[in-house]
């Protein structure tokens, strides 16, 4: 659920479920900075960043990419 965090409205915080793991909040919580510059993908290592998170770690992109 997205909850205004300031008067204005301008920014937002989310509220993740309580069940969810510490790696998928870090991996939705980088991905939506509203800044691009801060981004997850945005940044200098473009989709590795995102490819490399541990969230991922169980795929073979290489073999998913050959499919």
């Amino acid at each position: 659920m997205l909850t205004p965090s300031t008067a204005t409205g301008a920014r937002f915080e989310i509220e993740y479920p309580a069940g969810l793991g510490i790696e998928v909040v870090g991996l939705v919580s980088s991905m939506l900075r509203s800044k691009p510059m801060e981004r997850m993908g945005c940044l200098s290592g473009g989709a590795h960043d995102v490819k490399s998170h541990p969230f991922f770690g169980a795929i073979d992109w290489e073999r998913l990419h050959r499919r």
